[in-house]
């Protein structure tokens, strides 16, 4: 029988996380969370690094906004379609509409 890893986690690397802090510092207006592990991946971030929260923390589903919530996240956004694009509907529902 041949395994085929389909998903794996695994930690940013250490060039990447740096990137991604200067980004978090400069500000952002959603941060989307779509499992668990990146719940705790960027709760472990906010806390390693002192990051402020961003406006709005939008998850993919219930099961990754109870822990975002145990991790000290707060949720703003969770998404009833719990795919990239139902995530994507509810931040848009959520935020308001700027005129162009």
């Amino acid at each position: 029988m041949d395994e085929v890893v389909a998903y794996r986690n695994q930690p940013a690397n250490p060039s990447a996380e740096a990137e991604i802090i200067a980004e978090l510092r400069r500000g952002v207006d959603v941060v989307t969370l779509t499992s668990a592990s990146t719940a705790r991946g960027y709760s472990d971030l906010v806390d390693k690094y002192a990051l402020p929260f961003p406006p709005v923390v939008a998850c993919i589903g219930p099961e990754t906004a109870r822990v975002a919530v145990i991790k000290g996240l707060p949720v703003h956004v969770v998404a009833e379609v719990h795919t990239a694009e139902g995530l994507v509907d509810a931040i848009e529902a959520y935020l308001p509409l700027e005129d162009t």
